[in-house]
């Protein structure tokens, strides 16, 4: 044999060729479908969606979340968790993801306060769960984050009408 190829071994190859051509297309073009669905949930949420990496820094969110606190998608990329809620919620926030961490299991609904970038404060209820790369190596954590700050207030109000009243009838 030589090791040149016939007229119609070169066709068979050409056709292979393009076959593969189509199918990579299709792929592709599922592959962009499949991301602009998630996309467009992801955008159209009101609740907040976040990853971060193992430090604690943003990695990926949508708009809700640069909503709920305040700031825009350039000055939250990568902004450390540290820099929005004060000491007792990150002890709170560090025990949460570090348990998932060692658990491997998501945290679901645990409240926290945080600190809007203009120094007002809004309450999240939060679930957390560990991120992995392809090959199981946990790289960050992702979750969603809902502003309970509404109801929170008026569990307080609630609270506070509620100790009113206990006094009052003590009084009688």
């Amino acid at each position: 044999m030589t090791g040149k190829l016939t007229y119609e071994e070169l066709e068979k190859k050409i056709q292979k060729l393009e076959q593969a051509k189509s199918v990579s297309k299709k792929a592709e073009e599922a592959l962009r479908e499949s991301e602009e669905k998630y996309r467009t949930i992801l955008e159209s949420i009101e609740d907040g969606y976040y990853e971060v990496d193992m430090k604690g820094n943003f990695t990926f969110f949508n708009d809700s979340m640069c909503k709920i606190l305040g700031y825009s998608k350039d000055e939250l990329t990568g902004l450390n968790n540290r820099l929005y809620m004060d000491e007792e919620n990150a002890r709170k926030v560090f025990n949460a993801f570090n348990e998932v961490y060692r658990t491997k299991k998501s945290y679901n609904a645990f409240d926290w306060e945080l600190i809007r970038k203009n120094g007002s404060r809004c309450y999240v209820e939060t679930s957390v769960a560990l991120k992995s790369n392809s090959k199981g190596q946990p790289i960050g954590f992702q979750g969603i984050a809902r502003d309970i700050t509404r109801r929170k207030q008026a569990e307080d109000a609630l609270r506070v009408s509620h100790e009113i009243f206990l006094t009052v009838l003590d009084s009688i």
